[in-house]
């Protein structure tokens, strides 16, 4: 307990990276029911309405505009006119142009609609110790991250060819889970630290996410973190 500092000495704690991961893991694996604990998390937040540090292109721009016209509302998408953005828009790092990239299945999808999530990033929002839990991409694809500012996310990985090893480690771990709910690992709500999994032989990579970095995860490859 910390209740013997001054308040205004602990205005000015500073944790580590490896501390708050340390104690995230502490209320994942020992926190008990009397302990609330509260973290704030936004999610699936539409990037083509709500905005996100990567300007839209021309492309999007246009597509944002019919399907906001085939919905009746009145809204016009507003044209680029600031000079960074109009720096970024086409650049091959703006996460939207990625799914026309050479060679990109999803550019066949163009025609067909948005895809949220796939064809249209994704923005989240999270506090300190917010996570998500271990997942693979839905069919099996990679996904790229970019964290626009704020502290740095502890991320987790387990490689592709590990990826039957993972599932019955979580399976030896968590057998009464798995007998209430088959699809555990494909609902997103189950955790088990890299500790754990390492005893069942399963590798495990650890990355810290800085802001104003990429983190890309690999097709069929296990991942999870933190805030």
């Amino acid at each position: 307990s910390w209740d013997f500092l001054p308040s205004n000495l602990l205005m000015q704690c500073d944790p580590s990276v490896e501390e708050v991961e340390a104690e995230f893991w502490r209320i994942v694996e020992q926190g008990s029911p009397d302990e609330e604990v509260e973290a704030l998390y936004g999610q699936d937040l539409d990037t083509g309405h709500y905005g996100s540090g990567f300007p839209l292109p021309q492309w999007r721009r246009e597509l944002l505009q019919k399907y906001i016209d085939s919905r009746g509302e009145e809204m016009i998408v507003s044209q680029l006119k600031d000079d960074i953005a109009m720096k970024y828009v086409d650049d091959p790092w703006n996460i939207n142009n990625m799914p026309l990239c050479k060679g990109s299945l999803l550019s066949h999808l163009r025609e067909d609609g948005l895809i949220t999530g796939v064809m249209v990033p994704w923005c989240y929002v999270g506090s300190c110790l917010s996570s998500f839990c271990w997942h693979i991409e839905d069919h099996a694809l990679y996904s790229v991250n970019y964290l626009h500012l704020g502290s740095p996310k502890v991320w987790y990985g387990v490689p592709s060819n590990a990826t039957k090893a993972f599932e019955q480690a979580m399976r030896d771990a968590l057998p009464h889970l798995f007998e209430a709910s088959p699809s555990l690992l494909y609902q997103l709500i189950t955790h088990l630290s890299p500790n754990e999994l390492r005893k069942r032989g399963v590798p495990v990579f650890r990355v810290i996410h800085e802001a104003n970095s990429f983190v890309v995860t690999m097709p069929n490859a296990y991942h999870s973190g933190s805030n």
